[in-house]
């Protein structure tokens, strides 16, 4: 099979359940990943020849992808920032929304006067926002919490990875052994579990069917839990002019307003995203 048909025979594979333009950028995905090559070293190569063994591992990935699991999963990697990132089912796939939250916090920091920049994100994941910062705001410390050891453990290879030193560690923010940090951060981030478990039936089976429940899904009967330990936990670990950003379900905007409000917050500002949707806010100390 040649780079050519190959890239035909996923487009065909992928018409029962992608639109035309999304099937076309999975095809890419997958033929960067097996052969190596940029979309203009394949058209160049497009007659080449795949290895037998290249067309195997191209058959277990279709197999898998007609299943309706996310195809980052099927390559284990996802670009995010420029940058490549290991994720598996133990992290959620990082997205283009929270790529416009980072670059929020990059944009605010060039206003800042801070002697040292200070950052710690909240529920890291896979450690994308955490390792974008760093990557950027070489100078920064910058600390990364997470609930879980596995997710943990794939944000430090994703550090090593993209080079880069982030203090990573295990803790549970809704604990109430709070984590004692040695001086006050000037920036807080979190991108917490905020999709309404009521909010599942209208998502696509391949998020709530592969990514992780714990990472997404939050109860509604306290939606804004993470929220507010968030909060309890800036109280004592938010530099003074220091700021929160917070990724957020567009439907809880007002609510997370009124809260940071009620909370003694200034300078709260709603973002949307590129979708047009209220996706983001920051508020200072």
């Amino acid at each position: 099979m040649t780079i050519a048909a190959a890239y035909q025979y996923i487009l065909v594979s992928l018409e029962p359940l992608y639109a035309d333009r999304e099937a076309k950028n999975i095809a890419s995905l997958i033929l960067e990943k097996l052969t190596g090559y940029s979309h203009s070293q394949r058209i160049l190569h497009k007659k080449d020849t795949l290895e037998e063994k290249t067309e195997k591992q191209l058959q277990k990935i279709i197999n898998e992808l007609t299943t309706n699991r996310p195809v980052q999963y099927c390559l284990e990697e996802a670009w995010f920032a420029g940058m490549k990132f290991f994720v598996n089912e133990q992290v959620l796939i990082p997205r283009p929304e929270t790529e416009e939250l980072v670059s929020w916090i990059l944009e605010s920091n060039h206003e800042k006067k801070f002697s040292e920049t200070r950052i710690l994100d909240i529920g890291t994941g896979s450690g994308c926002i955490a390792i974008a910062l760093k990557k950027k705001l070489t100078d920064a410390s910058v600390t990364a919490f997470d609930i879980s050891s596995d997710a943990l453990a794939i944000a430090r290879r994703n550090a090593q990875a993209n080079q880069v030193y982030v203090e990573f560690l295990l803790y549970d923010i809704l604990s109430e052994n709070a984590h004692r940090a040695e001086s006050p951060f000037t920036i807080i981030v979190s991108n917490p579990p905020y999709v309404l478990v009521s909010e599942k039936d209208e998502m696509m089976e391949r998020v709530w069917k592969y990514e992780p429940a714990q990472a997404l899904f939050v109860s509604d009967n306290d939606p804004l839990i993470f929220y507010k330990a968030i909060l309890r936990y800036a109280e004592k670990h938010l530099a003074e002019n220091g700021e929160l950003y917070f990724e957020i379900n567009e439907i809880k905007a007002n609510e997370i307003q009124d809260l940071l409000e009620y909370n003694t917050y200034r300078r709260i500002e709603v973002k949307k995203d590129f979708q047009g949707k209220a996706r983001m806010i920051r508020a200072g100390k």
